[in-house]
């Protein structure tokens, strides 16, 4: 939960300054907030029905992947609006995974009664990297980024997100292992 706590917000906070970097309005700015909103409405509820179906860590894991992969060539290549507004729409519905699926994931694999300490550590956890990360975010954006555009920022970004993709890579081996089926594609 820290390493995807301290890359997620950064495309939240730098779309509007994004758009004013490319010459659109404050209006435009608040519209692309809109839209990676409304996609991580959609995206967290979609998030249970595809764990229902392929696995908590296992959507955990695509989600964290194709984060990487929508985020860094759509946010780095934009000249235009039009790219930020796929940006904004396909990061909103992929990368919220991890809230909607932490819970559920400690949930099944601690028993009862650890069960409110573990998440109370997991939440802190978040916390701490949500600081962390919109601290450092604003430190990379002052110290490189200003007036430039986002490169530094978005791959700040994207590597804490890629780190959380391994540590969830971990735990999806260690989960396969532990229960002696040695599958790695089967559903966990």
């Amino acid at each position: 939960s820290f390493a995807v706590y301290t890359g997620y917000w950064a495309l939240t906070f730098y779309v509007g300054s994004t758009v004013k970097l490319l010459g659109g309005s404050h209006q435009t700015g608040s519209n692309m907030l809109l839209v990676l909103n409304a996609g991580s409405a959609v995206g967290r509820v979609l998030a249970g029905v595809v764990a229902d179906r392929f696995g908590c860590v296992n959507t955990l894991l695509l989600s964290y992947i194709l984060t990487v992969l929508v985020e860094l060539p759509l946010w780095l290549s934009a000249r235009s609006m039009a790219p930020l507004y796929v940006l904004c729409a396909l990061y909103g519905m992929i990368s919220p995974t991890f809230i909607s699926l932490n819970s559920v994931i400690v949930a099944r694999y601690f028993d009862t009664d650890s069960l409110a300490t573990v998440m109370g550590m997991v939440n802190v956890f978040s916390g701490v990297g949500g600081l962390a990360g919109n601290l450092a975010q604003g430190d990379i954006y002052d110290r490189y980024d200003r007036h430039k555009g986002f490169t530094n920022t978005a791959v700040f970004s994207a590597m804490f997100i890629l780190f959380a993709a391994l540590v969830t890579l971990a735990l999806r081996v260690h989960v396969v292992r532990k229960g002696g089926d040695r599958r790695l594609f089967q559903v966990v």
